[in-house]
Parts: C-alpha cells; sequence; structure tokens
C-alpha cells in the first residue's frame, strides 16, 4: 500500500464519519494522524511477516538437518 492509497483511504475513513454522524467529522490533523497510524501498521505487519518467514526457514533448515542426517546411508 503505498502513499497515495494511505491518503484515499484516510480520506474515504474520514467522509463515512462525516456522513455517519455529521458532528464528528475528521479535521486536516487528525486525518493526518490517521496516515501515520495506518503508515505504521503497515510496517509493523511487514517486520512481523518477515519475522514469521525467517523462523519458518530456519525450522525448514534444521528439518532438513535432522532428515539428512538420520535417512543418510553409512
Amino acid at each position: 500500500m503505498g502513499e497515495p492509497e494511505i491518503e484515499s483511504l484516510a480520506e474515504l475513513l474520514a467522509e463515512k464519519l462525516e456522513s455517519r454522524c455529521g458532528v464528528c467529522s475528521i479535521t486536516p490533523e487528525e486525518q493526518e494522524e490517521l496516515k501515520s497510524l495506518l503508515k505504521t501498521k503497515k510496517s509493523s505487519v511487514k517486520a512481523f511477516l518477515w519475522l514469521v518467514g525467517a523462523l519458518v526457514v530456519w525450522i525448514l533448515k534444521d528439518v532438513y538437518d535432522w532428515a539428512s542426517h538420520h535417512f543418510a546411508f553409512r
């Protein structure tokens, strides 16, 4: 999700909130904070997926090492 998508998502959210209750519209400052929150969430999800991917590769490496030593012809 790039910068334009995040901005359009924040604007869409602001429009939906404004249409649901006319008095509680999001100010431009709050919209910027919402964009920042969405960027932070995107970054943290990406970091978590990299961490999980590294863990899976590490586990698969250990399984391969165990299987190659366990089933080796002697």
